[in-house]
């Protein structure tokens, strides 16, 4: 709870709600307010009567204290307004005068209706960590946005031997005198990010994440909000950060499934910030080593420009070996001169095979992967099909080959090759921080391979047939970014090695140095099925009865715009919509939700464009 305020500064705020109520008019006035309920039909705003000693302290966009029914609740103010009627309750108290502007309140209504929605979960998103005994001492001022005719989209692409995160660095030092919001998916790469930040002599920014205490965050988004800090660096939360003046948005590795929310409402980083922009007119640019397809899609239509780093390292300057080969030899050659990195999948994928003759991943005509459920029955992870016979979709083998891997195995089979060299294993629960530059072994899990002053001498990416083949739809693309990122890694000029076979599209793309190239391949394999970014998917989870009926009704309703698969193996539904119809579709939804809130029927679980399918 705040302190108290000296009486003078008490009768100061009364003279000025008096004169502000004079100004208009000495109306009573009453205020628009979305409330926290909880209730799915109830997202909606009530109307309550705004006291005197208030007026001065309430506007749109202002979070505030009411009564509902027998309790009190947060809410938040959209309009206020001569009173229109009468017997309203008031409002109890002035939380936060005014923390979201206008624009913020447009962009609170477009996510909601893109995710199917409760507005306060979407608001919470918002804002610090508040309750009903938190109050922020705050002046009240305008919040406006600065609204440009014009604004930028672009596509920082780095290449092999390059680092995404010190591509970002160079951006934010040559925009030094602009407001910017830069976005990287872990806290690791935050530490990275301001430490070369700290090197190249910019110490003045603000960190907001979801690291920071909840005190510390309350604080520093009143700092934000009041022009205090001109470069905030955040992680998936800052992305919806009020931040008056804004001209820029930076995000780092836009692929990343870290930007993608697992609770309620399920955004994504990406979507949202594309939101904000068009709504604000705010510049926007990514940064990595390898877009998302559903960003390629928009470079290749031209909404986003890309825009390659100006220094180029080729990579016929470095030897990229694949598969027949053995990693031996590049491990051999990388210890020459210093440490070598040996990446590995983060766990073992028993459950996924490809072709033993032709290699291909194991798919189904829907456009899935087929998993192995359980001795001798296959399913796909995304529709009801299910036999005991497979066969491959390419070349008509019966012939499957599974994947067993991880660390320890590779640890022992390096120790083995390399009997006399230095071999450690680094896991997210046993990270190095930092290793030396002397010639050694580090095998490590993706996201947290140590630090070595001047890059890796070599670089061995295994279990790449594996991770390609897991069971869900990205994992060519997350395998593609991966990949590209850990190439950042690396000294120029060091051989690189591809545990896939050099025909396959993504070790087409490191012998060339073209991303563009797997990309490209990828999308066009999408389309054939009907996959993103072709279509949007939209997983549908709740009683097994209740979805049967849900499918029927899809396709009475949406006929051909709209195809729902049945997946016995996760008891969900997977929409493929296309986008023209996705607008309507999701409306659909949200009104369907209402009428299950109404009847008091357990809500589906709705998730729009998730990351893991």
């Amino acid at each position: 709870m705040a302190p108290s305020k000296p009486l003078s500064l008490r009768r100061q705020k009364s003279r000025a709600a008096s004169s502000r109520h004079k100004e208009l008019g000495g109306l009573t006035l009453q205020a628009d307010v979305f409330v926290e309920t909880d209730v799915f039909h109830l997202d909606q705003t009530f109307s309550y009567v705004i006291p005197e000693d208030l007026v001065d302290s309430i506007q749109s966009g202002s979070i505030v204290k009411v009564p509902f029914k027998e309790r009190e609740v947060l809410g938040v103010i959209t309009a206020v307004k001569p009173i229109e009627n009468v017997g309203l309750r008031p409002v109890s108290k002035t939380l936060l005068p005014n923390a979201l502007s206008s624009e913020d309140l447009r962009l609170i209504e477009a996510i909601t209706e893109r995710y199917v929605a409760r507005r306060f979960d979407v608001l919470k998103q918002f804002l610090p960590p508040l309750s009903l005994n938190v109050t922020l001492e705050q002046d009240v001022i305008a919040t406006k946005g600065r609204k440009r005719d014009q604004y930028s989209r672009h596509y920082l692409l780095s290449r092999v031997g390059e680092n995404a995160i010190d591509l970002a660095v160079d951006f934010v030092v040559s925009h030094s005198g602009s407001a910017l919001l830069v976005l990287l998916p872990t806290e690791r790469d935050i530490e990275k990010f301001k430490n070369e930040l700290r090197m190249r002599g910019i110490t003045e920014f603000a960190e907001y994440d979801g690291s920071v205490k909840p005190t510390e965050r309350r604080r520093l988004f009143l700092e934000i909000l009041q022009g205090s800090h001109r470069l905030v660096i955040g992680s998936r939360s800052a992305a919806l950060l009020t931040f008056p003046n804004l001209d820029h948005i930076v995000v780092v590795n836009e692929a990343s499934e870290h930007y993608f929310d697992k609770r309620a409402p399920y955004w994504n980083v990406r979507d949202v910030v594309m939101l904000r922009a068009d709504l604000s007119h705010i510049d926007i640019t990514f940064v990595g080593a390898a877009p998302s397809l559903e960003l390629w899609r928009l470079i290749e239509k031209g909404w986003f420009q890309l825009v390659r780093s100006k220094v180029r390292i080729l990579t016929k300057s470095s030897k990229i070996r694949t598969l027949p080969e053995t990693y031996h030899s590049t491990i051999r050659e990388g210890l020459k001169k210093g440490v070598v990195l040996v990446s590995v999948a983060t766990k073992n994928y028993a459950s996924t095979f490809i072709c033993r003759k032709c290699k291909s991943v194991a798919r189904c005509h829907c456009g899935g992967r087929i998993i192995i459920a359980q001795k001798e029955k296959y399913a796909c992870n995304m529709c009801d099909v299910t036999t005991s016979q497979w066969r491959c979709l390419e070349c008509d083998s019966r012939e499957s080959m599974a994947f067993r891997g991880g660390a320890e195995r590779i640890y022992e089979e390096i120790g083995k090759a390399f009997p006399r060299i230095p071999i450690k294993v680094n896991t997210a629960d046993k990270p190095i921080d930092s290793i030396s530059s002397e010639p050694s072994i580090v095998v490590s899990t993706y996201g947290v391979e140590p630090i070595v002053n001047g890059g890796y001498s070599a670089l061995v990416l295994l279990d790449g047939e594996e991770l390609i083949s897991r069971p869900f739809i990205r994992a060519e693309e997350e395998l593609r970014q991966r990949w590209f990122n850990l190439a950042g890694l690396v000294s120029p000029g060091s051989p690189i090695y591809l545990s896939i076979a050099s025909q396959q599209h993504i070790a087409q793309s490191f012998i060339s140095n073209r991303v563009n190239r797997s990309l490209e391949a990828e999308l066009i394999e999408r389309k054939e099925v009907a996959l993103p970014p072709e279509a949007r998917l939209i997983r549908i989870s709740g009683d097994a009865r209740a979805l049967v009926s849900l499918r029927q009704k899809i396709s009475l309703q949406f006929g051909d715009q709209v195809e729902a698969l049945y997946s016995q193996q996760s008891n969900c539904l997977i929409i493929k919509c296309e986008h023209e119809s996705a607008s309507a579709f999701l409306k659909a939804l949200r009104a369907l939700q209402k009428a299950r809130s109404l009847s008091k029927k357990e809500l589906f679980k709705i998730e729009v464009d998730p990351y893991f399918i």
